[in-house]
């Protein structure tokens, strides 16, 4: 009997995987428990590591997914719809979590908010054209990790992420692309500045 229930919602959930974002969507609102189902499998993972680079504590982003998901039910009615749900996901979880933090008094002070969206690159990241051993990557990520949070984020949805300019600008609450291209920009300039002078004192040694 068991194993019939869950071939049955295996069954339902792959049926899912070949409706589009909308048409799963809408299924979610008229209240399709196996839409929901989907959903939650599909993106729970995603929403998690965008809590943990948020906050860092695993047991209150746990709470905080699920109070997010029994509040998604229960505005059911009144969401809107979207052809991205990933992307709608991230971008009203990020600002669940802020005011989750908030309200269980987490956000103590600046130190958690310096200390979020860690930029940590690897010897093989495309962007660093040098060959770094362990010590100088770890220093390296020291001077990545005094980067500004807001340059931080930016640069993790970019890069870690692969957001659009348009997601980036969406989730970030940026009016115009055009605004989150300039901050994407600028954000990376910076990263870029911050290896070349690595690199060249490096090289001086």
């Amino acid at each position: 009997m068991k194993s019939a229930f869950i071939h049955s919602v295996n069954q339902e959930y792959s049926s899912f995987m070949e409706k589009s974002d909308l048409e799963v969507w809408r299924k979610f609102k008229e209240g399709d428990n196996g839409a929901f189902v989907y959903i939650y499998r599909t993106y729970v993972n995603d929403l998690f590591q965008i809590g943990i680079q948020i906050s860092g504590d695993e047991a209150l982003i746990k709470d905080c997914i699920q109070d997010f998901f029994v509040e998604l039910r229960e505005r059911i009615f009144h969401l809107s719809d979207t052809d991205n749900i990933r992307l709608y996901l991230i971008k009203s979880f990020r600002r669940k979590t802020i005011k989750y933090i908030k309200k269980k008094n987490r956000f103590v002070g600046q130190d958690q908010i310096k200390e979020s969206f860690f930029v940590e690159l690897a010897a093989d990241e495309n962007i660093i054209n040098a060959q770094f051993d362990k010590e100088q990557l770890q220093k390296l990520n020291s001077a990545l990790a005094k980067m500004k949070k807001k340059d931080r984020e930016i640069i993790y949805y970019y890069f870690y992420e692969n957001f659009s300019y348009s997601e980036i600008a969406e989730v970030l609450g940026y009016d115009h692309v055009a605004s989150a291209r300039r901050s994407i920009y600028k954000a990376l300039s910076r990263l870029r500045n911050i290896i070349m002078v690595f690199i060249a004192v490096c090289m001086l040694r």
